[in-house]
C-alpha cells in the first residue's frame, strides 16, 4: 500500500518541475455506481438473468494539479461493485435472486485534458488507470422452491434434498447459499478508466466537482482455485466462463482550490513595494 501510495505522489509531483503550476486542489466526494459483471459463464446459463442495480459508493478525496491545458488528478476511495441477476426457474420464471459483492479501495490516478476552460468553468476529458484491493468479496445465491435447469456433469454432487426429474431439478427452499467468500477473489485488480470531468469554482477558493467515468477491471476477479474447481464441476450454481468487471460512476465533489501561480506574484509584489519604500539613511551633504 505505501509503495503506491508513493508513487502516486512522485507522479504527481514530477510535472511541476516543467510546468508552472496554476492551481492545486483537494477534496473529498461521493457518488453512486452502477456495476456490470461480463460472465460467460452466467451468460450461457439458463438459471440466470441480468438484472441491473445501481449502489451507493465510491466516497474519497481527490488531489488535482491543473496546468493550463490539461491536470493531474489522483482519486483514492472506497467503491462497491458487483451485479445481481435473476434466478429462474425451468420454464423461465423468477424465483430468486444471485448477489455478487465487493468492496475496494480504488487508487485510480488520471489525466484531464481541458476542453472546455474558463475562469469559472471547466470541463475535463479523463483518461485514467488504478490499483484495486480487496477488502470484502461474497457471491451468495436465494430462491424459492421450484425447477430448474442444472448442468448433467453436476449431478453426481446434487443435495439429497435436490430430485432428479424428467424436465429439470426439483430444488427446495434456499437462502443466501454462499457460492464464494472473500478467499475466492484475487486481493489485487488494475482498472483502466475513460470519462469527463466539470469544475464549478463557486468562489475563488472553493469548487463543485461532477465525474463521470466507466471503469475496466482487466484481471479474473476470482482465485484460480476457484476456478478450478468450477471447471472439474464441483460448484453447484456455477459453470465455467471468464469474468470481467465493468462499471461506471457517477460522483459530486467539493474542493478547496490553492492558486499557487498568483500567490507567488503576490509575495514578489509584496516584497517589491517594501524595498520601494526604504529610505537612506545616509545624511545630504552640506553645501
Amino acid at each position: 500500500m505505501t509503495r503506491w501510495n508513493l508513487t502516486f505522489i512522485i507522479l504527481l509531483i514530477l510535472p511541476a518541475s516543467a510546468f508552472s503550476q496554476k492551481i492545486v486542489s483537494v477534496g473529498l466526494f461521493t457518488g453512486l455506481t452502477a456495476p456490470f459483471t461480463l460472465d460467460q459463464g452466467i451468460e450461457n446459463d439458463p438459471r440466470y438473468q441480468y438484472r441491473y442495480l445501481v449502489k451507493y459508493a465510491p466516497i474519497g478525496f481527490n488531489f488535482e494539479i491543473d496546468y493550463d491545458a490539461f491536470g493531474l488528478i489522483a482519486s483514492p476511495s472506497y467503491i462497491k461493485n458487483g451485479q445481481n441477476f435473476n434466478v429462474l426457474n425451468s420454464v423461465g420464471g423468477q424465483i430468486g435472486i444471485r448477489k455478487i459483492n465487493m468492496q475496494y479501495i480504488d487508487m485510480p490516478i488520471g489525466f484531464k485534458l481541458h476542453v472546455i476552460d474558463l475562469s469559472f468553468f471547466k470541463v475535463s476529458f479523463i483518461a485514467a488507470a488504478g490499483v484495486q484491493y480487496l477488502i470484502s468479496g461474497e457471491e451468495t445465491i436465494s430462491h424459492n422452491a421450484g425447477k430448474m435447469r442444472f448442468p448433467l456433469a453436476v449431478y453426481p454432487i446434487l443435495p439429497d434434498d435436490y430430485s432428479i426429474e424428467y424436465d429439470g431439478v426439483e430444488v427446495p427452499k434456499v437462502n443466501d447459499y454462499q457460492m464464494l467468500s472473500s478467499s475466492d477473489f484475487n486481493k489485487i485488480q488494475f482498472t483502466g478508466a475513460l470519462g469527463f470531468r466539470s469544475d464549478w469554482e463557486v468562489t475563488e477558493l472553493l469548487k463543485i466537482s461532477f465525474d463521470l467515468r466507466a471503469n475496466y477491471s482487466f484481471l479474473e476477479p476470482r482465485t484460480t482455485t476457484y476456478l478450478t474447481k468450477v471447471d472439474n464441476h464441483e460448484t453447484l450454481y456455477d459453470i465455467s466462463g471468464d469474468r470481467k468487471e465493468v462499471f461506471v460512476y457517477f460522483t459530486i465533489g467539493a474542493s478547496r482550490t490553492f492558486d499557487l501561480e498568483n500567490s507567488k506574484k503576490g509575495k514578489g509584489k509584496r516584497r517589491g513595494d517594501k524595498a520601494y519604500q526604504f529610505k537612506s539613511k545616509r545624511k545630504p551633504p552640506k553645501n
